[in-house]
């Protein structure tokens, strides 16, 4: 049997809301006190969502950088208009989000398979050695997880990557604010001052979190 056909054949519970809850507690203390290594997580989402945006719009990416100091950059090879550079931002808790509703249909497993495979399509981009070895660690993580682990550890898992795409996303929206640097980008490009960016992917970031505590607990 394959290992997407082992994933189809393969029921994986939903964990019990005070569990989950306890989860997303947990996560969030980790995020507190380990920051700088979990913060990465999300630049990768980050940098993703600008890789997928300026597809869906027609272009392509000509790199992604993954840093160690947290920070990233996407260049283009072609496109990169406003879509694609409003994305960023957006991209943690967008994926926080579906997939939280994934879990809320009871497809756990494929949380973790969809993970691999966009940390696959993003390392095509991934350049330099940090980056690729970032991207290659998580995704090697989450293979073995789907593909070897007990069924209750694929769930903490799946449930424990959502959480902190879902929280790292608020907090780095809540820290960069009017600071991002894609926000000047933006205000420069469309004379729309910073704040409204800001603004727009704070409300979106709240609203995201929101929606998948609901629906993870």
């Amino acid at each position: 049997m394959t290992a997407m056909s082992s994933v189809s054949a393969q029921l994986v519970q939903r964990l019990p809301g005070p569990i989950a809850g306890f989860l997303g507690l947990a996560v969030l203390a980790a995020i507190i006190l380990f920051w700088a290594v979990l913060q990465h997580v999300g630049v990768m989402a980050h940098e993703g969502a600008h890789v997928f945006a300026n597809s869906c719009m027609g272009g392509t990416a000509g790199y992604v950088k993954l840093n160690s100091d947290g920070t990233g950059e996407t260049g283009y090879a072609e496109g990169g208009g406003i879509f694609a550079g409003f994305a960023g931002y957006l991209g943690p808790s967008a994926c926080g989000l579906v997939a939280a509703a994934m879990i809320e249909h009871d497809q756990i497993v494929p949380v973790l398979w969809a993970g691999v495979v966009l940390l696959l399509i993003l390392l095509c981009s991934v350049r330099g050695f940090f980056g690729g070895a970032s991207v290659i660690s998580l995704g090697l993580f989450l293979f073995v997880v789907a593909r070897y682990a007990p069924s209750f550890l694929q769930a903490v898992t799946a449930y424990s990557l959502t959480w902190l795409l879902l929280m790292s996303g608020l907090r780095v929206v809540f820290e960069h604010g009017t600071g991002a640097f894609d926000a000047a980008k933006l205000s420069a490009r469309t004379s729309v001052p910073r704040i409204v960016w800001a603004g727009l992917w704070l409300i979106g970031s709240i609203l995201a979190f929101a929606v998948g505590c609901t629906l993870l607990v």
